[in-house]
């Protein structure tokens, strides 16, 4: 709620947050991502954050072919907030673009599995050998 509040308030609610601070020229943004983060929108942001982090640190050897920052495709930043941007082929193919994920999974409850969207993330992940 807090980003579309801001892109509301900004006279951007056409656009996503990356896209806003890319055209910003902000140092850390930039358009193209190393890495697809699949997770669960009941975390809070802080959290999820704080496991794309450890992901990272847990699989670093999967990132060796990254420079040294990690670009990530999170939806909170990716989407355009403002407007029904989540469309499945088109993720799917972003997915596959990618071409790595990273699934915030909750062990041991495993709940991820019981979201729709995670699912179809996680089988777009198989499905593009992402």
């Amino acid at each position: 709620e807090c980003n579309r509040h801001f892109l509301k308030e900004t006279g951007n609610d056409d656009l996503s947050i990356n896209e806003v601070l890319f055209a910003e020229h902000r140092k850390y943004v930039r358009m193209g991502c190393d890495v697809f983060l699949s997770h669960q929108q009941r975390f809070p942001i802080g959290v999820t954050l704080k496991n794309i982090r450890k992901g990272m640190y847990w699989h670093g050897a999967s990132f060796d072919d990254c420079d040294d920052d990690v670009f990530s495709w999170v939806d909170y930043f990716v989407l355009r907030q403002c407007r029904d941007d989540f469309k499945p082929a088109q993720v799917t193919e972003i997915i596959g673009e990618i071409g790595r994920t990273l699934i915030e999974a909750d062990w041991p409850d495993f709940t991820y599995v019981e979201r729709s969207f995670c699912v179809l993330e996680a089988y777009a992940t198989l499905d593009q050998n992402a």
